[in-house]
């Protein structure tokens, strides 16, 4: 949500009463213990008790119940709800899903959900689709320099207008002139976009469920095309501590500051999160402040605080309390290189907490997919319904950036649509290396060739004057000579 949502909604927000009877009413339903025992049937009686106990605690502990306040009208939907049921005969699972099904068309929250007789949860997934062309920046607008499928020919030009909110850029040429995938970003499943004249069929994104991890655990360091790569696959704690296991690792021991120490040394590398849900947000935090000394979630939070979250409370009020984060200062980063942050939709909830990390570096470019967009409302807790024994989770707190949305997440600076970003893919690592090193529009290919030659040249440099320096014998110095004048040619011939 803006910042002057969260204004308006929580830090202007003012205190409620609570009385006595609802305390005593609702306090045994938060952190309920146990497990869904299965369907059962349920008196009007008890049915109506529940589906009141249920809107009190949106009421007192769901912290997206102000935001929806004046978008939802709570009082017609208990109403609703109570209509969807039957007179008599009524079940659990019935009172679930009248529940469920009235208000999931409003709220949009990845992690509210019931957890018993089947999992439902308001989650909304913004995905995209594409059409398989892939359009280049030109005089006269987006000319087709890649088709799938269709009827649009390559050379093909459509206008500005043809193609504004179907724009989704991947890398560029190696002018540097734009490229953009066309398609469309859309919570639903849609078959086709109708552009320019065009009916185009669609495909989901390639990338956005890809997790296939090429290390083992929950973390894992390896290289890609000559680049160092780091790859965390999970911050759950038990997968953590499944994987420290594994490794045999000492208590004292703390991967993810290893790798991020490791990595502040490198001139550029690459942090993959794709297919990363989330977790403990502690350890993205700490590869960041090893890598650059500065590592800021830039969030404002709300918390909601009355004496059913906090049991040990006397206080009879629910009110909210607004934090403000920190702000991002670069002075204040250490690490010079780049960073390449790959992403995709199955990065959620705390994974997004390390896209927010990472931009407390200088110099970082975002890859792949939008992410989940998890995490709006969180730190949950979860609650049992007196008689139906209906569970359920949602979150007490608040987690802000500007702008951010639940079910879009973070977009990248630069789309992938491929199946598999570790397989052999020349744009984008030509992309990366010249990134790396600065290299602006131009032709991307002569650069690079200038500055790998000059590299070898220094190279062949270095072995040819640690041979007429070191105590070597004679034929040990003419075997030094000959690799260098044979890694020079080589190299020369392979860039031909």
């Amino acid at each position: 949500m803006k910042r002057e949502e969260l204004k308006k909604y929580y830090t202007d927000a003012k205190p409620i009463p609570m009385d006595d009877e609802t305390i005593k009413r609702l306090r045994p339903l938060v952190d309920a213990e146990g497990e869904w025992t299965g369907d059962v049937p349920l008196t009007r009686e008890e049915a109506v008790y529940d589906i009141d106990c249920f809107f009190d605690l949106l009421k007192y502990c769901y912290a997206g119940y102000n935001y929806y306040a004046d978008k939802i009208d709570f009082a017609q939907a208990k109403t609703d709800v109570l209509a969807a049921l039957p007179e008599d005969g009524i079940t659990a699972v019935q009172v679930k899903d009248a529940i469920y099904y009235t208000l999931n068309p409003h709220i949009n929250d990845t992690h509210f959900a019931f957890q018993c007789g089947g999992w439902n949860s308001f989650k909304k997934s913004c995905n995209a689709w594409f059409t398989g062309l892939t359009v280049e920046e030109c005089e006269d607008g987006y000319k087709v320099i890649r088709k799938e499928t269709g009827d649009v020919n390559v050379g093909h030009i459509f206008t500005a207008e043809e193609t504004e909110g179907h724009r989704f850029e991947t890398f560029p040429n190696a002018n540097g002139a734009k490229r953009y995938y066309i398609g469309v970003l859309s919570a639903e499943q849609p078959e086709t976009l109708e552009i320019g004249g065009f009916t185009l069929p669609l495909h989901l994104c390639r990338l956005t469920s890809f997790r296939e991890a090429k290390g083992e655990g929950a973390w894992s360091r390896w290289t890609w095309s000559g680049l160092p790569l780091v790859e965390h696959v999970s911050y759950g704690n038990s997968e953590v501590a499944h994987t420290r296991e594994a490794f045999q690792l000492t208590e004292d021991a703390d991967p993810f500051r290893e790798f991020g120490e490791k990595m502040s040394k490198e001139p550029v590398f690459l942090w993959s999160l794709l297919g990363n849900s989330g977790g403990n947000s502690v350890y993205p935090q700490t590869f960041v402040e090893a890598l650059n000394d500065h590592a800021v979630w830039e969030s404002d939070c709300a918390i909601l605080d009355n004496p059913l979250l906090d049991k040990e409370s006397e206080e009879k009020v629910s009110k909210i309390c607004v934090y403000s984060g920190e702000t991002i200062d670069h002075s204040q980063a250490k690490y010079e290189g780049r960073a390449f942050v790959f992403q995709n939709k199955g990065v959620a909830s705390s994974a997004e907490a390390a896209i927010s990390y990472a931009r407390s570096l200088k110099n970082v470019c975002f890859v792949g997919t939008s992410t989940a967009g998890c995490g709006q409302f969180g730190d949950l807790r979860k609650y049992r319904l007196p008689n139906s024994g209906i569970y359920f989770v949602m979150g007490y707190k608040v987690f802000n950036e500007n702008g951010f949305e639940e079910g879009v997440g973070f977009m990248p600076d630069y789309w992938l649509d491929v199946n598999d970003v570790w397989g052999v893919c020349e744009e984008t690592e030509n992309f990366i290396r010249a990134m790396h090193y600065d290299l602006r529009p131009g032709d991307w290919g002569i650069q690079l060739k200038n500055h790998i030659s000059d590299d070898v040249e220094r190279l062949a440099r270095d072995i040819k004057e640690y041979a007429t320096r070191a105590d070597l014998d004679e034929d040990q110095k003419a075997e030094l000579l000959r690799l260098s004048d044979r890694i020079r040619d080589d190299v020369e011939a392979a860039m031909k």
